[in-house]
C-alpha cells in the first residue's frame, strides 16, 4: 500500500495546527475574560470598601439576653453581613446581627441574641461584606467599696463596722434571723452596663454576676439584701421584678461571718 504523499500530509498537519490554535484561542480568551471579570469585581469591592466605615454609639449599649448597639453608617458604601462579636472572660463569641445590613447614612439599632456572661470586656461590630471594616467598644471596671446606705429591717443586733470598714481581713457576725435582713443599696455608676457583687465570708471570696433581671429592675439603683444569724447560713440576694433572687448561700452554718462587700461596675470606656 502506498503512503500518504508529502503534499497531503502537509495539508493535514496545517489543518490540525489551525484547529489547535483555534481551540486554544477560544479557551484562553474565555479564561482571560473570566479572570478580568474577577479582578474587576475584586477591585470594585476593594474600592467600595475603602470608602466604608461606621461608628458605634457608646452611650446606647445594652447587654442582657439581647445585646443591642446603635450603629451609624458614615461611609460611602452599603454594609452587609453585619456581626456583633462579644468578648467576656470565656472568650470571643460571634453573633448574627439583626438587621444584617446598613445602607449609606443609616442609623440603626443592631441586636443579637446572647446567653453568655453579661459582664463584658469588649463588643465589636464587623461586616463580612467588607472584611476589616469594624468598630468596637472596650469595657473597664470601676470599684465601689461602700453602698449609699445600709438598712437593718429587723430587730436583730446591728452588724458591727468590721464588714464595712474596707478591711477584707476583719469580719462581722450578721445577727439577723428569719424575715430580718440588711438591705444594701447602690446607685448605679454612670455609664455602667452590668456589675459584679464582690463578697467575702468565712467560706469564699468571689465576684457574683448580677443577673439581668436584677440589673434592669431599677434604672438608677441596685438593691441587695443579706440574711444571716445564729445557726443560720448566710444568704445573698438581689432584687428583681418579682422579689428577691438568691445569688449565693454558704454551705454550712459554721460559715456565718461576713468580711466585706463591694461592687465592680462594668463601664463602657
Amino acid at each position: 500500500m502506498k503512503g500518504i504523499s508529502p503534499l497531503i500530509a502537509a495539508v493535514i498537519l496545517i489543518a490540525f495546527v489551525i484547529a489547535v490554535v483555534g481551540i486554544a484561542s477560544t479557551f484562553f480568551t474565555g479564561f482571560t475574560s473570566e479572570q478580568k471579570a474577577k479582578v474587576s469585581n475584586t477591585a470594585s469591592q476593594v474600592m467600595d470598601c475603602s470608602l466604608a466605615w461606621f461608628e458605634i454609639d457608646k452611650d446606647v449599649v445594652n447587654v442582657g439576653s439581647t445585646v443591642s448597639v446603635i450603629v451609624e453608617n458614615k461611609g460611602q458604601s452599603a454594609l452587609t453581613g453585619l456581626k456583633i462579636v462579644v468578648y467576656n472572660e470565656s472568650g470571643a463569641f460571634e453573633l448574627d446581627a439583626s438587621p444584617s445590613s446598613l445602607e449609606i447614612g443609616d442609623v440603626r439599632l443592631l441586636q443579637a441574641s446572647y446567653s453568655g456572661e453579661p459582664v463584658l470586656d469588649k463588643i465589636k461590630v464587623t461586616s463580612t461584606g467588607c472584611p476589616g471594616v469594624e468598630d468596637s467598644l472596650d469595657f473597664t471596671y470601676s470599684y465601689q467599696e461602700d453602698a449609699e446606705n445600709y438598712l437593718n429591717t429587723g430587730s436583730g443586733n446591728p452588724v458591727n463596722e468590721f464588714w464595712m470598714d474596707g478591711n477584707w481581713s476583719t469580719s462581722a457576725y450578721p445577727d439577723l434571723i428569719g424575715e430580718q435582713y440588711y438591705q444594701i443599696n447602690y446607685t448605679k455608676f454612670a455609664g455602667s452596663k452590668g456589675a459584679y457583687w464582690d463578697i467575702k465570708d468565712d467560706e469564699v471570696h468571689l465576684n457574683v454576676t448580677i443577673p439581668e433581671d436584677c440589673w434592669t429592675y431599677d434604672s438608677d439603683w441596685l438593691f441587695f439584701k443579706l440574711v444571716g444569724g445564729e445557726d443560720e447560713v448566710i444568704e445573698y440576694y438581689c432584687h428583681n421584678s418579682t422579689g428577691y433572687e438568691l445569688l449565693r448561700q454558704t454551705s454550712d452554718w459554721q460559715y456565718d461571718f461576713i468580711y466585706e462587700e463591694a461592687v465592680w461596675w462594668n463601664v463602657v470606656e
